[in-house]
């Protein structure tokens, strides 16, 4: 029954250093989460992930956590949040606003 902004795990190897802040990670229940402190697991492959944002649904005990190759659904924030660009050296790029989506 874990919710808020901490996640208990286990199964990490022992002592080491497993999560950097900034790190995104997917949880079994198809939520996705970004790790917002280093994380390193101790002597017996526990750690304590701090995340954002909350947890939605609880997650199974020993469910898989994903931390390559994440994947998430997501969508524009609006109509218009897409944009190219072109600069005189004719490299193009592409930047839009999105945000996960949900269905409970």
């Amino acid at each position: 029954s874990q919710t808020g902004t901490l996640l208990i795990t286990d199964g990490w190897p022992n002592s080491t250093a497993i999560l950097k802040e900034g790190d995104y990670i997917e949880l079994a229940n198809g939520e996705l989460k970004m790790v917002t402190a280093d994380v390193s697991s101790d002597g017996s492959g526990n750690a304590t992930l701090s995340i954002r944002p909350s947890i939605r649904n609880s997650p199974a005990d020993n469910s898989v956590i994903t931390v390559n190759n994440i994947k998430c659904t997501m969508m524009l924030t609006s109509d218009d949040a897409g944009r190219w660009e072109r600069d005189r050296l004719s490299l193009y790029g592409i930047s839009f606003s999105g945000i996960e989506v949900w269905e409970s």
